[in-house]
């Protein structure tokens, strides 16, 4: 009696495990799992006109399941883009769980005959995603390299620093990626140095210069890659390290750059900076297509010149203060290829102001020279 009554306990506080036979004089249970045997006997096993019952038999079933559930683990990818594997993965593994309908059908048929052996079958929890569904989601869809003057210390500078802080960017499918937000302000605080930036139609000098180069490759990347591009500024002058129609200004807290992921797997960002260039990366599910650019200036914007007076300057000597640059009015195409047919798309048309030069013009007369004039008269 004492260890039919164990046996009780353990059924209402459903800490069921490998249990010893209890003999009844009328009837067993024993139910057969993959991780051991539960058994029952009298007075657990009561009977009844139909046959057999099995007291508190959906606690039973409840304690169980408990012990056989083994959730699924889902396949995870790790993202490193500055080791030698790119990508590494943690497998998958399939899960299980007690049939509980099926064993309670199976438990009340066995009593109805006075018991016997019972089979708990499991069912498979299939993970939802495997090692082969996130390795389609590492191809190479773009790759876009721009180059810069490594002698230009702070601009460089700045450059590897916004770089650095994108590298490693993963956008789930559906997520919109914001490039003032990934990298955040440019500040001294934050490492970024004074270079020259464009501010109201013209080059000065400003904290973050070079940033625009950053987000401009990116932006070319992710055109080449067929991302959907949210958001994106031009620079209100051209710039010499893209073609015009291709360039894409940032400016924290006014002018951002927004790529959205709308393929049905994740986007991966890669950067690279090495000597004189910056090169990003973009992994993900593979195009059925590829993607070309083309810039076309459909006019120039031509810069004029102002001249000022400097008695610093002999007549006829001349200092450019502000160098003078062209403008232009231009369009942005995407030539998409699949299956051999060629489709140009126009994305952007734009217009880039001019640069006037400013020159300064030597007005001082040079004595000695009037003098040795009159000399020789």
């Amino acid at each position: 009696m004492k260890k039919a009554a164990f046996f009780a306990l353990c059924v209402l506080t459903v800490c069921l495990s490998v249990r010893t036979t209890t003999v009844g004089a009328e009837c067993g249970l024993t139910i057969i799992t993959d991780g051991g045997r539960y058994e029952f006997s009298y007075p657990e096993l009561k009977r009844t006109l139909g046959g057999y019952r099995l007291s508190g038999e959906k606690d039973i079933i409840n304690g169980i399941a408990s012990d056989l559930y083994m959730p699924a683990t889902d396949a995870e990818i790790t993202f490193s883009p500055d080791s030698e594997r790119v990508f590494t993965f943690k497998k998958e593994a399939v899960g299980r769980a007690l049939d509980e309908e099926e064993l309670m059908e199976d438990l009340r048929s066995a009593l109805t005959v006075g018991g016997g052996a019972v089979y708990a079958k499991c069912r498979a929890i299939e993970p939802k995603t495997r090692v082969s569904d996130l390795k389609k989601q590492t191809f190479e869809k773009a790759r876009f390299t721009t180059y810069f003057e490594s002698s230009n210390v702070e601009r460089s500078a700045n450059i590897a620093l916004a770089a650095k802080t994108l590298s490693g960017t993963r956008i789930k499918p559906g997520e919109t990626f914001s490039f003032n937000a990934a990298v955040g302000v440019r500040s001294e605080e934050r490492g970024y140095k004074t270079a020259k930036i464009i501010k109201n139609g013209k080059f000065e000098e400003g904290l973050g210069g070079g940033v625009c180069q950053v987000s401009t490759t990116l932006y070319n990347a992710a055109l080449t890659a067929g991302l959907k591009i949210a958001e994106y500024h031009p620079h209100t002058l051209a710039v010499s390290y893209i073609e015009n129609s291709f360039d894409a200004m940032v400016s924290y807290g006014s002018a951002d750059l927004k790529i959205e992921n709308d393929t049905d797997g994740e986007i991966f960002i890669a950067a690279y900076v090495r000597e004189g260039s910056i090169t990003f990366v973009l992994f993900g599910t593979k195009n059925e297509y590829s993607i070309s650019r083309k810039s076309v200036t459909e006019s120039v914007v031509y810069a004029e010149n102002s001249y000022v007076d400097a008695d610093d300057l002999a007549v006829g000597e001349n200092r450019v203060v502000t160098k003078s640059k062209n403008g232009a009015v231009s369009k942005g195409y995407l030539i998409v290829e699949k299956n051999g047919k060629r489709e140009k798309k126009l994305i952007r048309s734009d217009v880039y102001k001019a640069v006037n030069g400013v020159v300064e013009r030597g007005t001082r007369i040079e004595t000695g020279d009037i003098v040795s004039d009159i000399k020789k008269d």
